[in-house]
């Protein structure tokens, strides 16, 4: 048999290992037959801050809209005074959301946000169980996050993740959001790995 052995260890080293008897050493053991250290970081876009509402969108006389909701800042004073009487396109200007200036414009148009998905490129799929609704069972719900198309202009401009949430297994929409995300270098860790198809492909998945 002259099949070969792929390992992939947590760290990111992967082995050859070969399965011949004549391959053993003097000690009954396997050598590997090659070795290869993928990087200890990768480029990818980390996530920071609330999650900011495209649809459905909060108007400013909402009890759920407030400067402290969406942005986290408490204090009150003139300045949450101030900023209840703002529409969500300005509070959304002024955290550098907006991916071109007649943003606002183009969601009285197109009120679900279809246009932010269509100049992004699809990054993940995540899933999660929903308890908070009015089901005391609870929803499956996908979340299906876009990353900027353009890696460098993200990481000059700090252009903000898309996040579209359905309902399983309806596929219904239930929610958009924003979020600011910076395109750095993180550690990770190699969770699985699968040969493709063809066997010429290693596919590693990893946990930042």
């Amino acid at each position: 048999d002259a099949a070969t052995l792929v390992t992939v260890d947590t760290h990111g080293v992967v082995h050859l290992w070969p399965s011949q008897e004549g391959e053993r050493t003097g000690f009954g053991w396997y050598a590997p037959r090659a070795t290869w250290r993928m990087p200890r970081t990768l480029r990818t876009f980390h996530a920071r801050g609330p999650l900011h509402p495209v649809w459905p969108r909060l108007p400013p006389e909402s009890p759920g809209f407030s400067f402290l909701a969406l942005f986290g800042m408490g204090g009150g004073g003139d300045k949450g005074a101030q900023a209840m009487h703002m529409t969500y396109e300005d509070l959304l200007r002024d955290t550098g959301l907006h991916d071109t200036p007649n943003e606002p414009e183009l969601l009285e148009q197109f009120p679900l946000g279809d246009f932010l998905v269509e100049s992004r490129a699809p990054w993940l799929v995540r899933y999660k169980w929903d308890t908070k609704g009015g089901d005391r069972k609870g929803r499956l719900l996908r979340e299906e996050v876009h990353r900027p198309a353009s890696e460098q202009r993200a990481a000059a401009q700090g252009k903000p993740l898309v996040v579209t949430v359905t309902g399983l297994p309806q596929g219904q929409m239930q929610a958009r959001y924003k979020q600011y995300a910076v395109h750095t270098k993180m550690d990770y860790k190699v969770v699985a790995a699968r040969l493709t198809p063809s066997q010429r492909d290693l596919v590693v998945w990893g946990w930042v």
